[in-house]
């Protein structure tokens, strides 16, 4: 009896022992996990308030063609530039930046949260690219011909019918029908993933160009026009430009064709909008060092010379010290900053520019023509482009293609991250 007694004891000596550790540890745990479920709560009010600063700064962007058009050229309108404390979920806040970019005709969205505590900070970045807008060389509805003396240069080639290439190794060239570099026809595989695609049936829409508004540019432009130039930058009826030196950056509207005549020096920086044709007989200015100069070349333009690497390498001293292959440009996903002349010795020999902005050509033949000149920028027809004689070539031009106003903005979501790094000092945030 005494025994049992005694190993009773011990036993429960044992167990109050053991209870009298665990009791604190149960405690603490429970504590810690109270502490843990706080902040989990504090950490997911944080992030929700920065997904609703993205979707708020989303539906900023669509709220009209100039707002994307302004964001693009980086006006960024107030209370979207970390300015503004908004109020959120659960009495937390948020503030949100927009900002132009990384490609031409896209917009990043940086949402910042922070919940009622102060405590726990959640940002998201997002960015969205503007389905149907323009970011390419040559836009046209109906068959794109680039002939075999003349080059494009920096930006791409759409056509939604049909390319004829002349063989050439650059530009890419993108085509809802055939492309004479496909042997395949219509039969897959309809590329070879790098500088073509045939037979695409989900290209990106036509830019819808919003004449309207560039019809509005010219008539407020008034009847300035330089000497040698036409009279008003609106006529109704058509245009010819012989011996216009107009550095401006003033629309050009015309209802009827505008041709570019020989026999006078030519140069216009702004925009040449047209309801009828577009046709090039002349050259590019050189007058007083008119359409030559110096300019970046587009941080992308690189993409554009898979096939034709040594001839990019040439334009660019930094790409031709560090990437000895296009392959190598891949992967280190470069994004050039290099400034060049041009017209640009390595791609076409001597001429100057003939207009420096866009052009848009709405008559039933679109774009034609060619000779000794260039044109920097970007080209938009609903017809066909034909830029066939010799010695002519198209540089594309991304701060162009920025400042290009449509119709309509459709934006599509390129990429979306739970961004870390960002920090909530004062009244606004910091992001790197």
């Amino acid at each position: 009896m005494r025994n049992s007694r005694g190993q009773t004891l011990i036993v429960a000596i044992v167990l109050l022992t053991i209870v009298a550790i665990l009791i604190p540890a149960l405690i603490k745990y429970t504590q810690h996990e109270a502490s843990w479920t706080l902040k989990e709560q504090r950490t997911t009010g944080a992030f929700e308030l920065a997904e609703s600063a993205v979707e708020r700064g989303y539906q900023q962007m669509l709220l009209s063609t100039s707002t994307w058009a302004n964001i693009q050229l980086g006006m960024i309108p107030a209370g979207f530039n970390f300015d503004q404390i908004y109020s959120g979920l659960s009495n937390g806040q948020y503030e949100i930046r927009l900002a132009s970019g990384p490609q031409t005709q896209q917009a990043t969205v940086v949402g910042v949260g922070r919940d009622i505590s102060n405590n726990e900070i959640r940002a998201v970045k997002a960015v969205y690219s503007n389905l149907g807008a323009a970011n390419q060389a040559i836009y046209a509805g109906n068959t794109v011909t680039v002939g075999g003396s003349v080059n494009v240069e920096w930006g791409a080639v759409t056509s939604y019918t049909s390319i004829v290439s002349a063989g050439r190794t650059h530009p890419r060239f993108y085509s809802s029908g055939n492309i004479d570099l496909d042997s395949n026809g219509s039969s897959p595989p309809n590329t070879d993933n790098i500088q073509w695609w045939s037979y695409q049936p989900n290209l990106p829409p036509l830019p819808q160009v919003d004449l309207t508004y560039y019809q509005g540019l010219a008539q407020n432009a008034g009847t300035s026009p330089p000497a040698g130039c036409p009279a008003n930058y609106y006529t109704a009826g058509p245009i010819t430009f012989s011996g216009c030196v107009d550095s401006s950056g003033n629309t050009y509207y015309a209802t009827g064709d505008i041709n570019f005549a020989s026999g006078g020096t030519n140069f216009i920086k702004g925009n040449v909008v047209t309801l009828g044709n577009v046709s090039n007989s002349g050259n590019g200015g050189t007058g007083a060092g008119s359409g030559i100069y110096t300019t970046p070349i587009p941080p992308l333009a690189w993409k554009e010379y898979g096939n034709a690497w040594s001839t990019y390498k040439c334009m660019d001293s930094y790409a031709n010290s560090n990437f000895a292959t296009y392959a190598a440009a891949v992967a280190a996903n470069y994004r050039a900053s290099v400034t060049v002349n041009i017209p640009n010795g390595c791609i076409n020999g001597a001429g100057s520019v003939l207009v420096h902005g866009f052009i848009y050509a709405g008559g039933g033949s679109g774009l034609s023509g060619g000779g000794n000149g260039r044109y920097h920028g970007v080209i938009i027809t609903p017809n066909t482009a034909t830029v066939s004689t010799s010695n002519f070539t198209v540089y594309f031009d991304d701060t162009v293609a920025a400042a290009i106003r449509t119709k309509n903005v459709s934006l599509s979501r390129s990429s979306w991250q739970d961004w870390n790094g960002c920090a909530w000092s004062g009244t606004n945030p910091t992001c790197p």
